[in-house]
């Protein structure tokens, strides 16, 4: 586990934690500000799941941004080869806000479109839920039909520069009734 801040007092704590990425050992991160408030999620930090990525460190410079290496094994040739490998992230406040196209609470059966408002040309953009990237969710919106917290994290295209969303939790439960198509009930069962 490694632990760095700015300026203003945020930091960033990463780790490594088993079989979460799918394949032995994967590199997690969370923002949190200078109040100890969780500002990102829970997030993967390697992109290459196969096998281990293990011992982060973490900088951040003044303004925000970091940068994250860890070892990887396997990644480039076969055999107990460890490499060295990083991410950079940018200070989310130069990033558009994660949004919800609606409610935050709806029926199941239901879903709730979240999206990048506005989108932002030359990025690319993986969905998370809970933490878990989801692999079909690589859109600015994302149509979420299950209960969970949701995040983005946008790629620029140009610069491999990485930027986090806030994260929104939505709840999907109870049975829909309804008299006409134009009003919905929830029953209050989770």
């Amino acid at each position: 586990m490694d632990r760095n801040s700015d300026s203003s007092g945020d930091f960033v704590i990463t780790w490594y934690s088993a079989y979460e990425d799918g394949s032995g050992y994967g590199i997690y991160a969370k923002k949190y500000n200078a109040q100890g408030i969780v500002q990102w999620r829970e997030f993967l930090v390697n992109t290459y799941t196969t096998n281990n990525q293990v011992n982060p460190c973490v900088a951040m410079d003044s303004q925000g941004d970091f940068i994250i290496a860890w070892q990887g094994v396997h990644q480039i040739a076969p055999g107990p080869y460890y490499g060295i490998y990083a991410q950079r992230f940018i200070n989310t406040s130069n990033f558009t806000p994660l949004s919800v196209n609606g409610v935050t609470i709806a029926c199941s059966g239901d879903s709730i479109t979240l999206g990048v408002n506005p989108p932002a040309t030359g990025l690319t953009y993986q969905w998370y839920k809970d933490a878990i990237a989801i692999p079909t969710a690589i859109g600015a919106s994302y149509k979420a039909d299950t209960s969970g917290t949701y995040s983005v994290i946008a790629t620029d295209s140009t610069t491999n520069y990485y930027f986090g969303s806030t994260s929104i939790t939505i709840y999907l439960r109870g049975i829909c009734k309804s008299s006409t198509a134009s009003t919905k009930s929830c029953n209050p069962t989770a």
